[in-house]
């Protein structure tokens, strides 16, 4: 009996342990979804976006909003109505006896003011502040003015070069330099002939330079110091300027391909001042010297 009474003992001690057992479980797992298709959202960290992704999609490149990356890029050069992109530009302009002829036309200078008969020389000097005030804050710039006038101590075929340079070297485009180059140009005055190559040599001598703008109203018409003009005006004889024309492809072009700087070149009416033959001598030359540097040629009125 008592072996009865021990096992009975053991069995009843066993239930109420189940029991308490089954009490604890279930009070430790109150917060568990009643039903197995019960969602339980717990917070996630959001994921962060790596550097330099500018947007989403599935895209390589990226997708999404890229609209917001388009506030980082420069501005592009505009000189005579022509956008150009270049952030390492210098200027190549003409200074020329024959920039004092009149344009035409009235014109707006830097500040906004409508300048009424103009000259050539008031044209330049305004496209040139407005494209150096447009430029953008990473941009680099420099440029010079061009002409010659004779050397009376030989004839007055052989010349000296006149060519005023702003800075050697291409300087930031801040408000303090955009300032100086600005009352640099408008001090400038116009005269003398047109020694085209010697001007792209002293602005091929610019360290950085990517991008050149050249000006002219006119046709070269100096090459190694000497002026191919009869009676002082080369209008009078076209084939002195064609070969001034074709010596300075000959030898600027090769160096402008060599440091891989575009030309782009600008006719400042020239058809206004020399006669129809002369001015597409002008104008051809102006075509190919950029064609041949990657650049374009722009027409102006």
């Amino acid at each position: 009996m008592k072996w009865v009474a021990l096992i009975c003992g053991v069995f009843v001690l066993a239930a109420i342990l189940f029991l308490v057992a089954d009490v604890l479980y279930a009070s430790g797992d109150k917060d568990k979804p009643s039903a197995p298709t019960e969602r339980v959202d717990l917070p996630v960290e959001k994921p962060t976006k790596p550097a330099g992704d500018r947007g989403g999609g599935d895209n390589e490149g990226g997708g999404g909003d890229d609209d917001e990356g388009d506030d980082d890029e420069e501005p592009p050069v505009e000189f005579f109505d022509k956008e150009i992109k270049a952030n390492k530009v210098f200027y190549v302009m003409d200074k020329t006896g024959s920039m004092n002829g009149p344009v035409g036309h009235p014109i707006t200078d830097e500040k906004g003011n409508v300048i009424n008969n103009p000259t050539k020389m008031q044209h330049i000097k305004a496209e040139f502040c407005k494209s150096v005030m447009a430029l953008g804050e990473n941009a680099k710039f420099s440029g010079l003015f061009y002409s010659a006038y004779p050397n009376w101590a030989h004839s007055s075929t052989y010349v000296a070069d006149d060519i005023t340079v702003f800075r050697m070297t291409l300087v930031k485009a801040t408000p303090e330099n955009k300032a100086a180059a600005i009352a640099w140009a408008n001090g400038v005055s116009a005269m003398g002939a047109t020694p085209i190559l010697q001007a792209l040599m002293k602005a091929f001598e610019v360290p950085e330079v990517e991008v050149i703008l050249l000006h002219t109203d006119g046709v070269a018409n100096v090459v190694d110091d000497y002026c191919y003009c009869d009676n002082g005006w080369c209008g009078r004889n076209p084939t002195c300027n064609k070969y001034c024309c074709d010596v300075t492809v000959q030898r600027a072009v090769p160096i402008a391909k060599q440091k891989k700087i575009k030309i782009h070149s600008f006719a400042h009416a020239i058809s206004s001042f020399y006669p129809p033959a002369t001015a597409a001598i002008g104008e051809a030359f102006l075509k190919e010297i950029a064609a041949q540097t990657g650049g374009e040629f722009t027409k102006v009125n």
